[in-house]
């Protein structure tokens, strides 16, 4: 979520918090206020944490079907309301929308390759259209960023909001399966170290032995360079083809590394002046 993005979900949470707070206990139209203010916080595209609203006395007085709607939104996905849709009552477009959108950010907790075929299960959406038109507006409105692959048929999921953290036992949150997926990313992280530090090894061996490969390559060439120029400076070595003494000056000094067996064929014809030939 960009900080846009994360400024204006924010103020929808102040924006509701303070509506929620407006509406007193006492009031004799308490259940009925209540209701209608739950109602607009689960249709606000910009909100979807929970967590401050259920801890409010108004949200923990209001009716069990307006609680148990708002823990829907909390800490369930579309599949648990479309098992038990009439303990929720029914859910508006926006909602609806709202619902599978915070689906999708639960499945990609679970893995960062998502299947269009389980998308398209567990949002209960007809078709890809639909289902690539609801990931470009959560894409849209920061929710998760992630990339489709239509080729592929999955979503890739980089990243996404946090959801609410469903309550343990005891009624404080139940951090376990946070402590699994951290876990579960060290070992990931400690693996991928591991792998980085042996290509970075297998690397730096690799350029020794290139640089070592060059250095004595460098050291032969330069070897037989000086043994052609003392050997041409002592007027050993002639412009024609190469004799015996010449090969055996050259041998061992590595330069018959750089010359061709064809310069040391005493058999080889050179055109004499006049264009006739003749063979040493």
């Amino acid at each position: 979520m960009s900080k846009g993005d994360l400024a204006e979900s924010t103020l929808a949470i102040r924006a509701f918090v303070q509506k929620v707070s407006a509406v007193s206990l006492s009031d004799p139209h308490f259940q009925a206020k209540i209701t209608q203010v739950a109602e607009e916080a689960m249709d606000f595209p910009l909100l979807f944490v929970f967590a401050e609203l259920l801890d409010m006395p108004q949200i923990k007085n209001a009716p069990a079907s307006v609680q148990e709607k708002i823990k829907l939104f909390a800490y369930r996905t579309f599949r648990d309301y479309k098992a038990e849709s009439a303990k929720y009552g029914p859910l508006t477009v926006n909602q609806i929308n709202k619902l599978r959108q915070l689906t999708i950010i639960s499945l990609s907790e679970k893995s960062r390759i998502i299947p269009y075929t389980l998308l398209l299960h567990e949002l209960d959406v007809p078709d890809v259209r639909q289902l690539e038109d609801l990931v470009m507006t959560s894409i849209y409105q920061g929710i998760i960023s992630a990339k489709m692959d239509q080729a592929a048929a999955h979503l890739e999921v980089h990243s996404a909001i946090g959801r609410d953290i469903l309550p343990g036992p005891s009624g404080a949150p139940d951090l376990s399966a946070i402590r699994a997926t951290l876990a579960h990313w060290v070992e990931t992280s400690d693996k991928l170290l591991a792998t980085i530090d042996e290509r970075v090894n297998f690397t730096s061996v690799a350029a020794t032995d290139s640089r070592n490969r060059s250095e004595d390559f460098e050291t032969k060439l330069k070897t037989a360079k000086e043994t052609v120029k003392v050997a041409i400076d002592a007027g050993a070595m002639s412009a024609g083809p190469m004799g015996g003494a010449q090969r055996m000056m050259m041998m061992g000094s590595g330069m018959e590394d750089f010359v061709g067996p064809d310069m040391f064929d005493k058999r080889h014809k050179y055109p004499k002046h006049g264009g006739s030939r003749h063979r040493f």
